[in-house]
């Protein structure tokens, strides 16, 4: 199903249309060149005494009020696939684990913090990048979202309330690829630390 991408920048712009998969269905995100650009030239993060943590990061990435204007027809279009917010949720989680991850740019070494936006329209990612993008998704269909950070390998993951919990009260969803919740990485050891972002509903797992 094709949904229409209201752009807030007056003018023509060129399009790009990415499927967005889950299970044998798909919806099809109608990106911006114009809103790609406007989120390529947002500046880097300044401090001048405590560098930010990994929620200041997200916070800012999730909460661009541009970016959530674009991205609520997603949002809406997750919601009509389904009544259930159960449903809702594995829908968002499948489309973002689905999509590619950026090994280019990381073998390149030229990885930089994308906008969830971006992700979406570049149709790639690194963990960070993909974790931020289903964290904006699960939070605006009503969920309680964190981030798990594993701090000696640099990974970021999803972290969802739920009713069984990763030993904190939450779910753990990795992005990187396909995989179930709860299913670690096996490269990872590190206890990572938790993140909270928004109060929820819980994942039912």
């Amino acid at each position: 199903m094709i949904f229409l991408l209201l752009v807030p920048l007056a003018g023509a712009y060129d399009q790009v249309l990415v499927p967005l998969t889950y299970g044998d269905q798909a919806i099809i995100f109608v990106g911006s060149s114009d809103l790609h650009a406007y989120f390529d030239q947002q500046p880097s993060m300044r401090y001048l005494f405590s560098k930010p943590t990994v929620k200041d990061y997200a916070l800012r990435n999730i909460d661009n009020a541009v970016q959530k204007k674009a991205l609520q027809p997603l949002v809406h279009e997750i919601e009509k696939k389904s009544s259930d917010p159960q449903e809702q949720a594995m829908i968002a989680i499948q489309m973002v684990q689905n999509i590619p991850y950026d090994w280019e740019s990381y073998h390149a070494g030229t990885l930089k913090r994308r906008y969830a936006y971006d992700v979406l329209y570049d149709n790639t990612g690194v963990c960070g990048e993909k974790s931020e993008l289903l964290v904006f998704l699960l939070r605006e269909l009503g969920f309680g979202v964190a981030l798990f950070h594993y701090e000696e390998e640099n990974h970021l993951a999803v972290a969802v309330e739920c009713d069984d919990d990763y030993g904190s009260g939450y779910c753990l969803v990795e992005t990187n690829v396909p995989s179930e919740i709860n299913e670690q990485q096996s490269t990872l050891y590190s206890e990572p630390k938790l993140f909270a972002l928004a109060d929820g509903r819980e994942l039912k797992n």
